[in-house]
């Protein structure tokens, strides 16, 4: 009893610590009676539970049960998954600079970062890694968690690779970097003055990245923009208002935020940007592109600055805040809803923290073009869920390199590849995870299959920007861009068109 007594008085005075003596800050008496009935049912378990019990764990279990009832979006996060998440919207994280696949429980490096570490030291895209140091990496079944462990390390570490590369052991002593992680994923000229970038995610140096890839367009003569926001699941606010003062003029109303404990808050495009105002803009978005890419989009379309072309955005209109715990864990609170500049909320209706099926909420495009994904049938989301495009890609890359390379640029290589040789390699890889097919399935599928292969052989060859500049090149959504940019009359029909 004096135990619990001890942890009764140290819950209070949790409890009293978050509640400062104020008068306006009193704890409320449905509160504090549910806190008490936590405090008693810890006491039960405490004094009477048949085996013993991690608090932490429990609490934890708590804190997370509570906060999936809310909404969909409050969350609690381990300080692991804090230092993750930080990692991708800050600074980045100090490694090697790959990006790599498991496939056949071996480690296949995919990418090499241009001019990061493991490019200084050599490495080439194809390499298997069977050692790091003196641990093995290969056939160990190993989760992504476990092989970041041993590749990762403090900046200015060394650490020494073991490479299968074709038949040959190749030895590399890499030296760790700073890697960032770059939110702007792709920026070139897709059409003749038409200018083509990318955002992955709104994070801490994404107006920065959009600044030096839009200086680059312009010298390279782009007159009008696509700015791609498809799969852009959102990130920090903040970036998304620096980024819409580019697009509008300074004092532009761009959203509104309200909450039971926030009074109203208007943001406003801020002063000092402005680089790219008057000139005609067309915005990609897609059933994955949320909050802060649905504020941007929100804006734009209410401001009559964009076309927006697409399927509709995800519907995220809650603002969450992160609060660090003692333990350097968090909890992320929703704490309040965003508006658009005409008032809309894009807020998807939920119900004790899950999403209703209805089609309200989200950005719908001026310009409608169906996602891919609503065609794919059983057989294609089996090719993509067993990696088998990726699979086919790096071999065929590996036993043609010398021949791939002599390609001068995208456009050269989509056109011109004999695809006969890439799909005889697709048969062997659909064998050998046991995927079986028809012949209507396989011709079904061919054309997706086509554009896929074609966009992860250029990745191997070019890098990541590559990829997408391959899939823009039969995108939908990217023909209709172009085509709108191309034509003043249709963009400002469509533009004349919201404002009615």
């Amino acid at each position: 009893m004096k135990r619990f007594f001890l942890i009764y008085i140290a819950f209070l005075s949790a409890i009293f610590q978050a509640y400062p003596a104020k008068q306006d800050s009193a704890i409320p008496d449905e509160l504090m009676n549910s806190l008490l009935k936590y405090a008693k049912v810890c006491q039960i378990i405490e004094q009477n539970y048949v085996d013993s019990v991690n608090y932490d764990t429990l609490c934890t279990n708590a804190i997370v049960g509570m906060l999936k009832k809310l909404d969909p979006h409050s969350s609690y996060l381990t300080p692991k998954q804090v230092r993750a998440s930080n990692e991708v919207l800050r600074s980045g994280f100090d490694g090697i600079g790959i990006s790599y696949n498991m496939i056949d429980d071996t480690l296949n490096i995919i990418q090499v970062i241009p001019e990061g570490p493991s490019e200084r030291a050599g490495l080439e895209v194809g390499d298997k890694i069977l050692y790091a140091d003196t641990v093995c990496i290969a056939g160990r079944g190993l989760s992504n968690d476990d092989i970041q462990k041993h590749i990762r390390g403090k900046s200015g570490t060394v650490l020494e690779l073991r490479l299968l590369r074709g038949k040959e052991i190749v030895k590399k002593r890499v030296k760790r970097g700073h890697i960032p992680i770059n939110s702007v994923t792709s920026s070139y000229i897709v059409a003749p003055g038409v200018g083509y970038i990318m955002i992955e995610r709104f994070a801490e140096h994404t107006v920065q990245e959009f600044e030096n890839a839009l200086k680059t367009l312009e010298k390279g003569g782009a007159k009008s923009l696509i700015l791609d926001l498809r799969g852009n699941g959102g990130g920090y606010l903040l970036s998304a208002i620096n980024l819409l003062s580019h697009f509008l003029p300074a004092g532009t109303p761009l959203l509104r935020t309200e909450g039971l404990h926030r009074q109203t808050d208007v943001r406003f495009s801020r002063l000092g940007y402005q680089m790219f105002t008057d000139k005609p803009l067309a915005v990609l978005i897609d059933g994955h592109s949320a909050s802060a890419s649905e504020i941007t989009a929100g804006a734009l379309q209410d401001c009559d600055r964009g076309v927006i072309i697409g399927s509709l955005s995800y519907g995220k209109g809650l603002v969450q805040q992160p609060y660090q715990l003692p333990d350097s864990s968090e909890v992320r609170v929703t704490i309040a809803r965003y508006l658009t500049p005409s008032g809309r909320s894009v807020q998807k209706p939920y119900k004790d923290g899950v999403y209703l099926k209805t089609d309200t909420g989200g950005i719908y495009p001026d310009v409608y073009i169906a996602p891919d994904t609503a065609k794919m049938t059983a057989f294609q989301k089996a090719v993509i869920k067993k990696q088998v495009l990726v699979r086919t890609s790096l071999k065929y890359y590996l036993k043609n390199k010398e021949l791939l390379n002599k390609f001068s640029n995208v456009d050269s290589f989509y056109s011109g590849v004999d695809m006969k040789p890439v799909y005889d390699v697709l048969n062997g890889e659909l064998s050998s995870v046991g995927i079986d097919y028809s012949p209507d399935e396989m011709e079904e599928s061919m054309q997706m299959f086509s554009r896929y292969l074609k966009a992860l052989v250029a990745r191997c060859i070019w890098g990541n920007g590559a990829y997408y500049e391959s899939l823009n090149i039969e995108s939908e959504e990217v023909k209709a861009a172009i085509d709108i940019l191309g034509d003043s009359e249709k963009y400002l029909s469509i533009l004349s068109i919201n404002r009615k």
